[in-house]
């Protein structure tokens, strides 16, 4: 399905035609795998190099479109346009391409038995949650994290007017560059991609036009992945996973319980009993560990542990 994005950009789009344009490019997926215990799979810049051009490759070799990702240390998130059987042969693919690098380079052997988790995205507001989830994901478990840029989402290509590439172009290459580049005889990059820091540059790849054309404007974008705390915790849970909260927003979530439960201003203002019930929610609503509780809720580590003994 090809989509005419110079008369979409043209003019602002319509929230009702945003969603005849979800329709109309659906089936999108959330592809993403649960984090392999004990193991780092991508654990420096060459690694996570080596993904981001088999996963472009994978894609290409599939028939399948990637508007977003996330390439964690031990796991991965793809937002994929595609049939369900498109893209579970990009995800075999890649697992393939990328088994066989670790198992060489880095004697890793455990990725190949990776089965990945589906989440069909039936909706243009899931969408928005979806991407936002995926491009957030290293931001809520790291402090040192810029949300819109950094080496491991696809977040810096969005409504940014520096994505134009100023690397080489495959064609430019020679064969041996290409083969130390794939570290493979075997794969074949498309001559018209850029090439930027030994890898595949994202913006010859990334479907970063329909991003855009489905949100409403980079403000609506930038606020889906800084605000949407809920969100993001239903998306983890339905993907088994368990999401970890920054502390500004755990705090914001204490203010509004003090505020609705016990009518008071914060934290500060309840007593030891309340400070206690608060942390117990907070516990079971947002998975916050006893550390967050006790910069939350000012309860001391000494009274925290015999309600979370198991917390850390």
């Amino acid at each position: 399905m090809k989509i005419d994005y110079q008369t979409l950009q043209a003019r602002r789009l319509n929230e009702w035609e945003r969603e005849e344009l979800f329709l109309k490019a659906s089936p999108f997926f959330h592809l993403y795998t649960s984090p392999v215990e004990d193991v780092v799979l991508i654990r420096n810049d060459v690694s996570r190099g080596i993904a981001i051009s088999y996963m472009a490759i994978a894609a290409r070799e599939a028939g399948v479109k990637i508007d977003a990702y996330a390439i964690m240390s031990n796991h991965f998130h793809f937002i994929l346009q595609g049939t369900r059987d498109k893209i579970l042969a990009f995800y075999h693919l890649f697992r393939h391409l990328l088994d066989v690098y670790l198992a060489r380079s880095e004697k890793i052997r455990v990725f190949k038995n990776v089965e990945p988790g589906l989440t069909e995205i039936t909706s243009l507001k899931q969408y928005r949650d979806e991407v936002a989830y995926v491009l957030r994901n290293p931001f809520v478990v790291r402090t040192d994290v810029n949300i819109l840029a950094n080496e491991m989402t696809s977040a810096h290509l969005y409504y940014s007017p520096y994505r134009s590439s100023n690397g080489l172009k495959a064609k430019d290459l020679t064969v041996q560059q290409k083969r130390a580049l794939l570290k493979s005889g075997f794969l074949v990059i498309p001559e018209e991609w850029n090439i930027v820091d030994h890898h595949v540059d994202p913006v010859s790849f990334v479907d970063y036009q329909m991003v855009e054309s489905l949100f409403a404007h980079a403000r609506q974008f930038v606020y889906s992945l800084l605000k949407n705390v809920e969100a993001q915790i239903e998306i983890a849970i339905s993907h088994g996973e368990t999401p970890v909260i920054p502390d500004e927003d755990l705090l914001k979530k204490a203010f509004l319980i003090c505020h609705n439960r016990f009518r008071q201003k914060g934290p500060g203002a309840l007593t030891l009993l309340q400070k206690k019930e608060l942390a117990a929610e907070l516990h079971k609503e947002y998975y916050a560990s006893a550390a967050q509780l006790a910069r939350v809720t000012g309860l001391t580590a000494k009274e925290l542990e015999p309600m979370f003994p198991k917390a850390q």
